[in-house]
């Protein structure tokens, strides 16, 4: 099942553990459990350095860049034999480049607010639940985009941090605040 973490929370992804790639997947949560993904919440990655500024516009991984360029970093979907499309963020820890100190993990809806939603973060490819984060109902209504969570180095550890930042400017407004150029 993991750790349930809550806002400022950290969980530390250690090497003796196994833990060099994970998974990362946004949920729709209902009052009662967690539901099937929903499709309408996008999960973005931005690769960013000591002081929080991406590494470039193409180390932003979200729908239309799914890949990071040196490829630590993807974004994948699936189609359920249902038709329920499904995605997720997949972090090679071992891969990530030298001059990336982080990657902010964002839930976003550029239509409506995101309802309220969990991540799942799992051991890949084993697939052992490590940590469940609520997004707080009221954090998701406040605005279209969450910056839900941090994973960042911590010398030649990794560690797990639970953010829950709201902003009502959608994903542009996030990736300019860690300085994409958006065009």
């Amino acid at each position: 099942m993991g750790t349930t973490l809550s806002k400022g929370e950290t969980l530390a992804l250690r090497p003796a553990s196994g833990t060099r790639s994970i998974g990362i997947a946004v949920r729709q949560r209902s009052a009662t459990a967690i539901s099937e993904i929903d499709a309408s919440m996008d999960l973005s990655a931005l690769m960013v350095d000591s002081v929080g500024r991406v590494l470039s516009d193409d180390h932003f991984v979200f729908y239309n860049a799914p890949r990071s360029p040196e490829g630590s970093v993807t974004l994948s979907y699936q189609t359920s034999a249902a038709g329920e499309q499904s995605s997720e963020l997949l972090l090679n820890l071992s891969e990530v480049p030298d001059g990336c100190d982080g990657i902010a993990i964002v839930v976003s809806n550029d239509d409506a607010a995101p309802g309220a939603a969990a991540l799942r973060v799992r051991q890949t490819p084993a697939g052992q639940t490590l940590a469940t984060l609520a997004l707080e109902e009221r954090q998701a209504g406040d605005g279209t985009a969450i910056l839900a969570a941090a994973v960042f180095r911590d010398r030649e550890n990794w560690q797990f941090r639970a953010v829950g930042d709201v902003y009502g400017g959608g994903l542009g407004e996030v990736a300019s605040a860690l300085g994409v150029n958006i065009s």
